[in-house]
């Protein structure tokens, strides 16, 4: 793989992982080879259209996240 296809892999996955750790969207990793991963959203992740929403839900992210961290991942 490129370095350039590298760098854009690593900040999708990133940022993949960062909206799994606000509780938006769930990942389901099946543990195969070649890697296969489904990325799902969560009701927060479905109503996430209006700018107040997240003033609104900050206390879910909030929460999310700290369950996330929790976690061992």
């Amino acid at each position: 793989m490129s370095q350039p296809a590298t760098r854009l892999v690593a900040t999708m996955t990133g940022s993949l992982c960062h909206l799994e750790r606000d509780g938006l969207l769930v990942c389901c990793d099946y543990g195969e080879v070649p890697p296969r991963v489904d990325y799902t959203p969560t009701p927060l992740g479905r109503g996430s259209r209006a700018g107040t929403w997240i003033i609104v839900n900050g206390p879910v992210f909030r929460s999310a996240r700290d369950r996330f961290d929790r976690d061992d991942r």
